[in-house]
This record gives C-alpha cells, sequence and structure tokens, in this order.
C-alpha cells in the first residue's frame, strides 16, 4: 500500500485499489445539531368551543337570564366551572331547538 506524505498527493482511485487492509478507519465522533434530532410538531387540537356564561347566553338568544335559568331547571345542558354555569352555544341551541323551545327563523 502507497502512503501519502501530503494532502493530495493519491488519487481516489490508488486509495480505493490499496484495500482496507491497514488503511486508517475514520469515524464521525461529532454529536448531531439539535434540529437534526427534532422530531417534527405534533398537531395542536383545536380549542375547544367558547364557554358562555348565563348572562352571555342569554344576549346570544336575545332572551332573559331568568329565561335561561328557567331552562336549566328542565334541562338544558351545561357545565359548571368554578361554580358557575357555562354552556356550549352550538348543544344549547340544538336542545332547544329539539325541545321546541327555539324555531328555526322561516
Amino acid at each position: 500500500m502507497t502512503t501519502a506524505t501530503k494532502p493530495h498527493s493519491q488519487s481516489i482511485s490508488d486509495l480505493l485499489d490499496a484495500g482496507l487492509d491497514g488503511a486508517a478507519v475514520f469515524r464521525c465522533t461529532a454529536t448531531a445539531p439539535p434540529w437534526a434530532a427534532a422530531e417534527m410538531p405534533r398537531p395542536v387540537d383545536p380549542l375547544p368551543p367558547p364557554r358562555l356564561d348565563k348572562a352571555a347566553l342569554a344576549k346570544q338568544l336575545g332572551m332573559s337570564v331568568r329565561w335561561v335559568e328557567q331552562k336549566m331547571t328542565a334541562g338544558l345542558p351545561h357545565e359548571h366551572i368554578d361554580g358557575r354555569a357555562r354552556f356550549d352555544l352550538a348543544a344549547s341551541e340544538q336542545w332547544l331547538r329539539d325541545n321546541g323551545h327555539l324555531k328555526a327563523a322561516v
């Protein structure tokens, strides 16, 4: 096998012809940059629909807060967050339609 005394004194074909017998093996010991190993970002879950309080739901429906409270006792779907009733507008409108309290515009 021929040895090189200065860079580029041998052709690549000479080095390949020499084979791996006694040739130095170089391995990269550098670590990968942080961006190379980063995972693709996961899709973000969509935000839940906003929850309305009694006053906001009443205003949205054009009714009074007392009317909303009456419908709550009749089964209007709601959830309590920090001790206060909160409503999903779409679910509330669907329940009111299904129970004959909200009529579709003609």
